[in-house]
C-alpha cells in the first residue's frame, strides 16, 4: 500500500506544481505578442488564470484529503477521480490535436 501512497502524493504534488507554474506561463513566454487580436489577450489570460486556480486548488485538496481517499471516503474519491479525469482528458486532447512544432517558439 505504501507504493501507491507515494505515487498518489507524488502525482498530486506534480499536478500542484504545474498549476502554480501555469500562473506565470503567459508572461514567461509572452503569449500576448503571439495573439494577433488585442481583444483576445484578456480572455485568454482569464481562462489561463481560472485553469491554474482550478488545477492548483484541486491538487491541493487531493493532497490534504489523501487519508480520506485511502479510507475510501466517497466525497474525497469524487475529487480525486475528477482530477484524474482532467489529466486523462489533457493527454487525450494532446494526442488527438498535437501542438504543431512551429508554435513552440521557445524551443527555436
Amino acid at each position: 500500500m505504501k507504493k501507491y501512497q507515494v505515487m498518489y502524493y507524488a502525482g498530486a504534488a506534480i499536478s500542484l506544481l504545474v498549476g502554480l507554474w501555469h500562473f506565470t506561463v503567459p508572461w514567461m513566454f509572452g503569449w500576448a505578442s503571439y495573439i494577433p487580436y488585442e481583444t483576445l489577450v484578456v480572455p485568454i489570460n482569464y481562462v489561463n488564470l481560472c485553469f491554474s486556480f482550478l488545477l492548483s486548488g484541486l491538487s491541493l485538496t487531493v493532497i490534504l484529503w489523501g487519508k480520506k481517499v485511502f479510507a475510501q471516503n466517497p466525497e474525497a474519491l469524487y475529487i480525486y477521480d475528477f482530477l484524474l479525469a482532467l489529466w486523462i482528458f489533457r493527454v487525450a486532447v494532446a494526442m488527438i490535436y498535437p501542438c504543431p512544432p512551429e508554435s513552440n517558439v521557445w524551443t527555436s
